[in-house]
């Protein structure tokens, strides 16, 4: 065999593509529409949002709070031990007394005016002196974090607000798996900003 029969018959070895065909080309065209539906469907389907929550998660890790902030959360065994729910105002009344040492109270209940009850937990949150009460914001369906604009805003009332430390919006936006990873920095509503209690 000569020096050239033998090259060329290397050069066949080392590339053995054959020609596209137009069999060849419609297959690939149909697989790459096959790949391109079942990509569409997973991100309709959120597949992918889930995944980048669930990366974002493994990223960020669990972060507890610090020793510095204490949760006193309303449970059974609070109801079971305080009576049913809506407590009377003299009972939260109660309850800001105790927590009077710390140096910020924020509480995330919307307390209405009840007849002959206001002056009991409005002279508790003047004693206290570090009381937040909670804004809640009316959002529209769809809201996204940033600043983030209000259909309406409810407020405690006028006796707690002049007695309170502050005021701060309450609202929280939990991803669509049901996990609050983000609060709205600032909520507007009538071009009046109201920025959170985070």
């Amino acid at each position: 065999m000569h020096s050239k029969d033998k090259i060329a018959a290397q050069n066949r070895r080392r590339s053995p593509r054959p020609d596209l065909t137009p069999r060849h080309a419609a297959w690939g065209l149909l697989l790459g529409l096959v790949v391109g539906l079942l990509l569409s469907l997973a991100r309709m389907l959120g597949f992918f949002g889930t995944w980048q929550l669930r990366s974002a998660d493994f990223l960020h890790g669990d972060v507890l709070p610090g020793n510095e902030i204490v949760i006193v959360a309303i449970d059974d065994a609070s109801a079971e031990q305080l009576g049913a729910w809506p407590w009377p105002h003299s009972t939260h009344a109660r309850l800001i007394e105790a927590l009077s040492e710390a140096r910020v109270v924020a509480i995330d209940i919307l307390f209405e005016e009840r007849e002959g009850e206001g002056p009991v937990l409005a002279g508790a949150t003047r004693q206290a002196g570090n009381i937040v009460y909670p804004i809640i914001a009316i959002l529209s369906e769809r809201t996204g974090a940033g600043l983030i604009q209000a259909q309406a805003l409810l407020y405690p009332p006028p006796a707690l607000q002049s007695h309170a430390a502050g005021l701060g919006a309450v609202n929280v936006l939990p991803d669509y798996d049901g996990v609050v990873r983000h609060v709205p920095l600032i909520i507007q509503k009538d071009k009046k900003d109201l920025r959170g209690t985070n």
